[in-house]
């Protein structure tokens, strides 16, 4: 595998949910931060960019279809983050659509309740499946009518889940792997605590799970190697992303899976 590409970043997001450049302005970032195959994942939201090889300059970037989806066990949300080896199926893109359309409905079940004035409602895009509106939105929204001054605020005050003004997406992680896994999608936790992978995991793994993303940036090297055994353990795969949202004075490609830790994802991700 000498000739593969050996630096990955496989948890992105863009403006087509709560990321703040479009997917296009994100890629040609992470060509110029000299990454080799990443994964778009919108919350919620199927890709709007084929998959395969693009280029930027002299440097050549292979985009991975994927998404970071919303779901429940247990006592509280968790997120899965689906990649495919080629184009995401067409079945699989409807249940994304339908996800992001249900994610208008409850930003609107959230105003309501919420009931302040001049708190904009979901717009055109959102409720087509366009855009996947999530908690950023809402409390951006809370800041520009006045309501908060800061995002802090806004998630304190309204918008985080203990406020609860905003309804719980309630789709069943188990049901979302195993619908991931029927479309041929290839599976990871994204950033579980770690508490919690110990005791979910082996349930997790056998309803399909196929990894744990275990090498995040705010991971030291010993909570990086704790994660690798368990993975080890359950005999799936250690998965890293930035879970970059575009925050200002962040660099693409500053982080990225490379070397031994890339080349069993990259095997993966050939389907």
């Amino acid at each position: 595998m000498g000739s593969e590409p050996r630096r990955l970043d496989l948890h992105l997001h863009t403006r087509l949910s709560d990321g703040t450049h479009s997917p296009e302005e994100v890629l040609r970032r992470c060509a110029e931060g000299r990454l080799d195959v990443v994964a778009l994942t919108d919350h919620d939201m199927a890709p709007t960019l084929p998959s395969g090889r693009r280029t930027y300059g002299d440097r050549r970037l292979r985009l991975v279809h994927g998404v970071e989806l919303s779901t429940w066990h247990r006592d509280g949300e968790q997120h899965l983050l689906v990649w495919f080896a080629g184009e995401m199926p067409e079945e699989f893109r409807r249940f994304c659509h339908d996800r992001a359309r249900r994610r208008a409905e409850r930003y609107e079940q959230a105003r309501d309740r919420i009931g302040l004035a001049d708190v904009r409602p979901a717009d055109e895009d959102a409720w087509a499946g366009r855009r996947s509106l999530t908690r950023r939105h809402l409390a951006a929204e809370l800041v520009r009518a006045g309501h908060a001054r800061n995002h802090r605020e806004a998630m304190r005050r309204w918008v985080g889940p203990a406020q609860g003004f905003v309804p719980p997406i309630r789709l069943p992680l188990l049901e979302a792997i195993g619908m991931a896994r029927d479309c041929g999608g290839l599976t990871s936790w994204a950033h579980p605590e770690p508490e919690r992978c110990r005791a979910w995991l082996g349930g997790l793994v056998a309803a399909g799970l196929q990894g744990i993303e275990g090498i995040r940036p705010g991971h030291g090297r010993r909570t990086r190697q704790r994660f690798r055994k368990l993975a080890a353990r359950h005999h799936i795969l250690c998965t890293g992303g930035s879970d970059s949202h575009g925050q200002p004075g962040r660099v693409l490609g500053h982080f990225a899976v490379a070397g031994e830790a890339a080349v069993p994802l990259l095997r993966a991700l050939e389907g």
